[in-house]
C-alpha cells in the first residue's frame, strides 16, 4: 500500500486529513515533515485514507521511539499484540514503554533459562558424577534414594524454579530429625552441583538462585553421660 506513495522519512509534525480536489480530480493530503510540507496525491480514496492512518500511527509512535510498519503483524501475532496491550491497560499502566520492557524482560528470561535442565536431567547428571567418586555402598544408596525422590517430587520442572519453601518442605516431610539432617546433607550437595560446583555442564552459569538452602537442623539437647556402677 505505502509503496504507491511518496515515502515520508523525516519527523512528522503535522498531517492534514485527505480532501478531494474537484478541479484536479484527485485526493490530496498535506504532511509536514522536517519543517517542510509535502503533498500526497491519489485518485484512490481508500488507499490515501489508509496511508493517512498509517502516517498518523508513525507520528504517534515518535513519542515511543517506535517504527510503525503497515504489514509487520498479521494473524495471531496481531491478536497477541492487541491482547498484550489490553492487559497493560487493564493493569492501569499509563506508560506504553512498560509493554516493551515486559517483552524485553521475558526475552531475557528465555535466554537465561534455555540451557537450564529439568530436575530429572540435573539428577541424572549429578548421580553420574557422584558414582565416579567410588562411594561406599551405603553412601551410593543414599544418593540414589535422593535423586529418585527429587524426580518423583519435582520431575520435569526446571531446577531454577525450585524455591526455599519447597526444599524445606522436602526435607521436613521426613519425621525423624536424624533422617531430616541426612537428607539435608545430600540435598545440599545436589544444590551445590546445580550452583556450578564441580559441574562442567553449567558452563559457568548457575542453574539455581543463590541461598536456596535455608533449612536449619533442629537443635539437639546434649546431656552429660552418666556412668552407673554395678556391683556383683
Amino acid at each position: 500500500m505505502a509503496r504507491e506513495f511518496k515515502q515520508i522519512t523525516g519527523t512528522i509534525t503535522k498531517i492534514n486529513a485527505p480532501y478531494y480536489a474537484e478541479k484536479r480530480g484527485l485526493w490530496v493530503m498535506m504532511v509536514k515533515s522536517n519543517n517542510s510540507w509535502v503533498a500526497i496525491n491519489s485518485r484512490d480514496e481508500v488507499k490515501i485514507k489508509e496511508y493517512y492512518a498509517l502516517l498518523e500511527q508513525q507520528k504517534s509512535a515518535l513519542n515511543l521511539n517506535l517504527k510503525v510498519q503497515a504489514t509487520t503483524l498479521e494473524g495471531n501475532w496481531l491478536k497477541a499484540a492487541e491482547y498484550s496491550a489490553g492487559m497493560i491497560q487493564q493493569a492501569k499502566i499509563a506508560d506504553p514503554h512498560e509493554m516493551m520492557n515486559a517483552v524485553a524482560t521475558h526475552i531475557k528470561v528465555i535466554n537465561e533459562t534455555k540451557n537450564i535442565p529439568t530436575v530429572e536431567t540435573a539428577c541424572d547428571l549429578f548421580i553420574t558424577k557422584q558414582l565416579k567418586r567410588q562411594l561406599s555402598h551405603y553412601t551410593e544408596k543414599d544418593y540414589r534414594r535422593l535423586v529418585r525422590e527429587l524426580k518423583n517430587r519435582f520431575g520435569t520442572r526446571l531446577v531454577s524454579e525450585l524455591t526455599s519453601t519447597e526444599l524445606t518442605s522436602f526435607i521436613e516431610e521426613l519425621e525423624h530429625p536424624v533422617s531430616q539432617r541426612a537428607r539435608y546433607i545430600y540435598l545440599k550437595s545436589f544444590m551445590s552441583f546445580c550452583g556450578g560446583k564441580l559441574n562442567p555442564h553449567c558452563e559457568g552459569v548457575s542453574w539455581v538462585k543463590p541461598g536456596l538452602m535455608q533449612w536449619e537442623p533442629p537443635k539437639t539437647d546434649m546431656h552429660e553421660i552418666q556412668v552407673i556402677s554395678i556391683k556383683y
